[in-house]
């Protein structure tokens, strides 16, 4: 499409030739399809209309006006709509060793607010540079004060709102290593709450975040801190209850962040007896001492069904009033693959509680937990499914998601086929650790299904049939086809190793001996694209991790291969790791028999039963 924007304003002409770099829009004043005014208005959300080659949309905001020339050169001519919700956003994790680069961030607030999202949240723990504070974000790729201020005044010209999400409590582990930095943490790593060292680094983090971002609000964390005060406090302070001692640190933030008037949010779990225990209202029955202008974020990414978000924002509400706002998520932590059908429904159910509850501040966020292996663009179906949700209500106009991505909706949402296995209502990561499990211990054996090899074949076949054959998102399908077909042998190669051992079948041994070459070329394979897509992605920092990881499996393969030669060639006479009597993996989070279900999140732990971090 070729579009002539007669508007002259340097500010929205600005977004709109940004929108259309991305949508591959061409912007020419020499015979168009379409020639397009803009004009400003009170009134919330946007209009498009549009006769023959005259359109025009009627606009409140920057992102209503991306929301709608989306919908243009989708081919639309009447459409009016508005987001049910005053914050409609996206929190991108950057502290789990994936940082995203400054084009990847920018890239990723022009996709979302083409569909509608006027919030872009940072999560970073110690992912940016401190003065005076060297091993803050060290050789962690921290963003500069120069890096920050770039992607605010991207989002600012874009009309999206770019929010620091900080941790002033807990969640600083990357900084409990250093010799410096340990007076300040009162037990593992929860920051010492009284200390004047503590608030004097939060205040330098503060001050540099509100040298860097526009917002007025930033979000403070201090979830999952279920210690605090229970370690150096306690010695020098005497037993306090958790809450209390949360007030007070609570109420000493404020008046830091005071002095730069900012209003703040964190998230609600300290103050509820567990962080998924908000139905019970006895849990709740607390009189917490919060201080004005902070706002608790009810978060929850695993519920599918809208009564239970009813019941917990009643429980909430009447705590805590209106002061309360909502985060949900669109998976894609738990290994290299997401979950965006899951994701979808969990999505549909808590949008339309937040609306009906009336909650004003709805956002998804995107977290990396061990490693970030999985791209922050595989999710934009579970993205673009939710926008729909907020503003039509159901899931319609996918056409809106090929003009956004180049790809059809349900060839994108293949993305999840190596952990898809026909239930929406489930979600499993076998991929990962099926992929680093040893082959001569079997943890995960018991889990394995008959038909695994079969399995990640047609995973393939599915993911080559969506792969575009060019454009933007081509490499996260090439990734994923590598770490299915190493599947095809890996996934199961456990079973039928431990099987032929226990038989003394030697010439099964002897093939698989074979095997292990074919699965080390194919792991080799994996590692360049998944280096592909990390430097895509991210900043080089981070992916020493994947090096070393893939470069572990390798080795391992090697190893076993040797000894296995080795007992072949009658030069050992038994394989100890071979003859250890197999458990059932009890190191999984969730179910140790159902594939669909059975979920295990940590590297340390799936490699090995001995100690590995």
């Amino acid at each position: 499409m070729k579009i002539k924007f007669v508007n002259n304003e340097k500010e929205i002409r600005y977004v709109f030739e940004e929108d259309c770099r991305e949508l591959k829009v061409t912007v020419t004043d020499t015979n168009p399809d379409v020639i397009l005014c803009a004009k400003k208005s009170d009134e919330e959300g946007f209009c498009l209309k549009r006769e023959g080659r005259n359109a025009c949309i009627t606009y409140c905001t920057k992102v209503d006006f991306s929301r709608a020339l989306l919908h243009l050169v989708s081919g639309r001519k009447n459409v009016k709509q508005k987001s049910a919700f005053k914050e409609f956003g996206y929190m991108l994790d950057v502290s789990r060793n994936g940082v995203a680069t400054v084009e990847t961030v920018k890239k990723l607030i022009r996709v979302y607010s083409m569909m509608g999202y006027n919030l872009f949240g940072l999560y970073m723990e110690d992912t940016l540079c401190i003065d005076d504070e060297p091993h803050f974000g060290y050789m962690r790729g921290a963003y500069t004060k120069k890096e920050l201020k770039e992607i605010n005044d991207y989002g600012r010209k874009m009309g999206v709102e770019v929010r620091p999400y900080l941790e002033l409590l807990a969640h600083l582990n990357q900084l409990c290593q250093y010799v410096n930095y340990k007076p300040f943490f009162d037990c593992n790593d929860i920051l010492l709450v009284g200390d004047e060292r503590t608030y004097a680094l939060i205040e330098k983090i503060v001050k540099r975040c509100t040298e860097c971002f526009d917002t007025k609000v930033f979000h403070i964390g201090l979830d999952e801190a279920y210690l605090v005060g229970r370690g150096k406090y306690l010695d020098k302070n005497g037993y306090e209850d958790k809450t209390t001692v949360m007030s007070k640190h609570l109420y000493k933030i404020k008046e830091i962040c005071d002095k730069y008037g900012l209003k703040l949010q964190m998230w609600g779990d300290m103050y509820f007896k567990k962080a998924y225990g908000y139905v019970d209202a006895k849990g709740a029955q607390t009189e917490y001492d919060i201080p004005d202008g902070i706002d608790l974020v009810y978060w929850a990414y695993e519920n599918l069904e809208k009564e239970t978000y009813d019941k917990n924002f009643v429980a909430f509400k009447k705590q805590f009033g209106d002061r309360i706002t909502f985060a949900g998520g669109a998976k894609k932590w738990a290994g290299f693959v997401p979950y965006n059908r899951f994701s979808m429904i969990v999505g549909k159910a808590s949008i339309e509680s937040s609306i009906e509850n009336k909650i004003d501040s709805y956002v998804i966020t995107g977290w990396g937990d061990d490693g970030a292996e999985c791209s922050p663009f595989s999710t934009l179906p579970a993205l673009f499914a939710d926008s729909q949700y907020n503003y039509v209500g159901k899931l319609q106009d996918k056409e809106l998601f090929k003009t956004l991505t180049g790809l059809e909706f349900d060839e994108f949402l293949n993305l999840d086929v190596p952990d898809y296995r026909g239930k929406d209502t489930t979600n499993s990561n076998a991929s990962k650790y099926l992929l680093y499990c040893d082959s001569f211990y079997g943890i995960f054996d018991n889990v394995v299904p008959k038909n695994s090899s079969e399995f990640y074949k047609k995973a393939i076949e599915t993911l080559k049939k969506s792969r575009p054959s060019s454009g933007d998102y081509r490499y996260i399908f090439d990734n994923l086809i590598n770490l299915c077909d190493v599947l095809v042998n890996k996934s199961d190669f456990s079973v039928r190793l431990h099987k032929a051992y226990n038989k003394k079948d030697m010439a099964k041994l002897a093939e698989l001996a074979e095997e292990m070459s074919v699965i080390v070329k194919k792991v080799k394979k994996f590692e360049k694209s998944m280096q592909t897509q990390w430097m895509t992605d991210y900043k080089p920092f981070g992916y020493e991790v994947q090096n070393i990881r893939l470069g572990g499996l390798v080795n391992r393969l090697k190893y076993g291969q040797e000894k296995l030669r080795k007992y072949l060639d009658g030069k050992i006479e038994t394989i100890e790791e071979l003859d250890a009597k197999q458990e059932n993996a009890g190191v999984l989070w969730r179910s140790d028999t159902d594939i669909n279900r059975a979920l295990c999140n940590n590297w340390g732990v799936i490699v090995s039963n001995s100690v590995v971090l």
